[in-house]
């Protein structure tokens, strides 16, 4: 046989070394050495295992690794990068401006999609830990069914509290929501007072300008004194004072991005970029039901990630 026919054969059996080109690199990038960062990482990996031996994962660190962010950008390039998740907002913020034409998938921010601005942004996808209100809502009524009139309060300059999709989550859920506007902080304690009238329970929704530490205690002690169950957004909040709290799963939030990492190095098409975590975390407090004379049952009371306020302290 001669060369070109022995080419052929290889050809033919696959010998021709197109094992190595099917190798998807991918780098998974976290923005600092906290534990839900390596809990979304970890979610990422067990995501990517469906590919098996197809897949090479490096991982990074943008705060506290051994790279300074210029450095780390271009290891990730000389590696062959196909694919990098950006595990929190630093880790995005960094390597986007410095990889620009690197696809990414970020994990662990709240709302990549609005945080970024990335509507015009199509090589970028995200799995997000904003819990669509509807989720929301629907575990709230399970868990406290006699409660249907809740009140939150927000900045007056907001153009619309009650945004479309909060507004659909409460229709869904048979509860009534009544927002409460602040003019500025300083009138905090007279939207608490009116919030606690008109309401049978308070609903935090995630705003900055107003959940400062301060104000965030502030309000915990309020509604623990006038005895007014407090739903939050977070189990740290739930942690410090808070009844319940409906979040995201870090880890789910890792395997969620993972999931449509997966779809991306695939080349499978995708109908939406940004989409939800696939899991939540649900957080209860004990001692703040108590001093409600709340009785959680068992059957509710095993669907709780967390919950705070126990012997155990679970």
């Amino acid at each position: 046989m001669g060369v070109a026919g022995l080419c052929l054969l290889i050809t033919l059996l696959g010998g021709g070394g197109s094992a190595a080109a099917s190798i998807h690199q991918v780098a998974i990038v976290i923005s600092r050495p906290l534990e839900p960062y390596q809990q979304a990482a970890d979610g990422i990996v067990e995501a990517l295992s469906e590919l098996r031996d197809e897949v090479a994962i490096d991982r990074y660190m943008v705060r506290g690794g051994s790279d300074e962010p210029d450095a780390l950008a271009e290891k990730i390039h000389r590696r062959g990068t196909e694919l990098l998740f950006a595990v929190g907002t630093d880790a995005y913020r960094e390597l986007s401006e410095r990889l620009p034409n690197l696809p990414m998938m970020i994990s662990m921010v709240y709302d990549p999609l609005q945080e970024f601005n990335l509507a015009d942004a199509p090589d970028v996808y995200g799995a997000h830990l904003r819990v669509p209100f509807t989720d929301q809502f629907a575990v709230y009524r399970q868990f406290l069914p006699a409660i249907d009139r809740i009140s939150l309060i927000y900045m007056e300059e907001q153009e619309d509290a009650l945004t479309p999709e909060l507004r659909e989550g409460a229709r869904r859920a048979g509860l009534e929501v009544v927002p409460i506007p602040l003019g500025s902080t300083s009138e905090l304690e007279p939207a608490l007072a009116r919030a606690r009238s008109e309401g049978q329970a308070f609903l935090m929704v995630l705003d900055k300008a107003i959940y400062t530490a301060a104000a965030t205690s502030k309000i915990l002690l309020f509604f623990a004194r006038s005895q007014t169950p407090v739903y939050s957004f977070s189990p740290n909040v739930v942690k410090a004072g808070a009844l319940i709290s409906v979040s995201a799963s870090f880890r789910s939030n890792g395997v969620t991005a993972g999931k449509l990492g997966v779809r991306v190095l695939t080349r499978v098409p995708i109908e939406q970029r940004f989409i939800p975590t696939e899991e939540l975390c649900i957080a209860w407090n004990e001692t703040a039901a108590r001093a409600l004379r709340i009785e959680l049952p068992d059957e509710m009371r095993q669907r709780c990630d967390l919950i705070y306020g126990t012997e155990s302290g679970r």
